[in-house]
């Protein structure tokens, strides 16, 4: 696996977080693949930050790092509960048009 150097994931985390509004409003519009995509974006991010945070020496880093880990988990599993919604009302709306 590729090491990330903690600038660079602090760049990535932030970058996932402004991502956030624009893949809910798509999901609403029915592009779910664009949620999917970041889900597994989601999932990748946070490898490499569970994976800096085993190898950080630095308390002040690891702090840094279990913060971030923590804000995409919160993300990542709220996106996720919407995925599910989404599936479902799909799933609704296709009975309610037979």
């Amino acid at each position: 696996m590729a090491s990330h150097t903690f600038h660079g994931l602090v760049l990535w985390t932030h970058k996932y977080m402004q991502k956030a509004g624009p893949v809910i409003v798509a999901t609403l519009s029915d592009e779910k693949w664009k949620l999917e995509a970041f889900l597994l974006e989601g999932q990748h991010l946070l490898n490499g930050l569970e994976e800096k945070l085993a190898l950080v020496e630095s308390q002040d880093k690891k702090d840094d790092l279990l913060i971030m880990i923590e804000k995409v988990k919160l993300l990542h599993g709220e996106l996720s509960k919407h995925d599910r919604v989404s599936q479902s009302s799909r799933m609704f709306s296709h009975y309610s048009s037979a």
